[in-house]
Parts: structure tokens; sequence; C-alpha cells
């Protein structure tokens, strides 16, 4: 048996399947070093570039997760504050040219599930980063999915008990009478 990788990796309960990442960044060559390293690296994983959030609701339209490069068109608390404000729960990371902990902190409170240096290897450190946050999302979504199924029997049992409960009140009634 199979154990539970992170996402790109097949787990036991879960088919294979394929993530779609939107990368918001307003740097054209970063995008392409970006977009090709995952499709050397990241073979799981769809990389969508945007070089400004225009329009956030069609953004999050199958998307897994968003990567929000420095300063794409704006402050990128600012988009990570709209992404919340518009309910989009989507997993976010934060790329920075520069370490700033005021930030990062900021981001970590907005939601932000990593906030990434934009060091020689971040490429690397962000494939793992979106490895382990999909994979987290997956397991969120499936112990949801199976909360509810849990709730739908739990219901059912219930109303069986209920049922037998009554058919067995009314034979101790009969019971009664008889005796």
């Amino acid at each position: 048996r199979r154990q539970a990788g992170p996402a790109g990796a097949p787990s036991a309960q879960e088919p294979s399947r394929r993530y779609q990442v939107v990368l918001i960044e307003s740097s054209v060559t970063l995008c392409r070093e970006v977009r090709d390293f995952f499709a050397r690296n990241a073979p799981k994983m769809d990389l969508r570039t945007l070089v400004s959030a225009v329009n956030l609701d069609d953004l999050a339209s199958g998307a897994d997760a968003v990567l929000i490069g420095p300063a794409p068109g704006g402050e990128p608390l600012d988009l990570l504050r709209t992404l919340r404000s518009r309910a989009l729960d989507l997993p976010v990371i934060l790329l920075a040219r520069e370490s700033d902990s005021e930030t990062a902190v900021a981001a970590f409170k907005l939601g932000a599930q990593d906030y990434i240096l934009q060091d020689p290897d971040y490429l690397t450190e962000l494939i793992f980063s979106l490895q382990h946050i999909l994979h987290r999302a997956d397991l969120t979504r499936r112990n949801a999915q199976l909360s509810r199924e849990l709730e739908m029997i739990n219901r059912s049992l219930e109303a069986q008990v209920a049922a037998r409960t009554r058919e067995l009140e009314a034979l101790s009634m009969r019971l009664i009478r008889v005796r």
C-alpha cells in the first residue's frame, strides 16, 4: 500500500491529479522562468501566469493555489486582502525580493500559507511549499467530504433506531396487554 505523499505524488486514497497554480507577477521574464522551472520539476502542476490581477474572480476559477509576486501592479498585501474580502479561500504564497518580517507577519495574519524570499534556490523551495500546501488542502477537502458522509450516515442510523424503538415500544405494549 502506498503512503499518502505530497501533492503531485499519488496517495493510496486519491488518484493522481493535476493542480492549477496561478502566478501573479509583473515581470514577464520572471513568469517565464517560473513556468519553465515548473515544467521541468513539477509535472503535476499547471502554472498560469498573470502580469496583473485585473479580474480576481476569473483568477479563482479552477485554481488550486495562488502565488503573488512582489508588487504585481500593486501591493501584494492589498491583493491578498482583496482575495480574502471576496471569500476566495485559496492557498496563497507571497514571493518577496527582500526579507521583511513585518510584511511576512502581516501576510500570515491575512491567511497566506507561506512567504518565500526570492533567493537563488527559491524555486525549489516554492515547489516543496506548494506540494505541502496542496496536499494539506486535499486532506482538508477530503476530511470535509468524509464528515458530510458521516453526518448523513449518522442521520440515517438515528432514523432507523427511532423507527426500531417505536416498533419495540408497540410490541412491548402488546405484551403488556396480553399479560
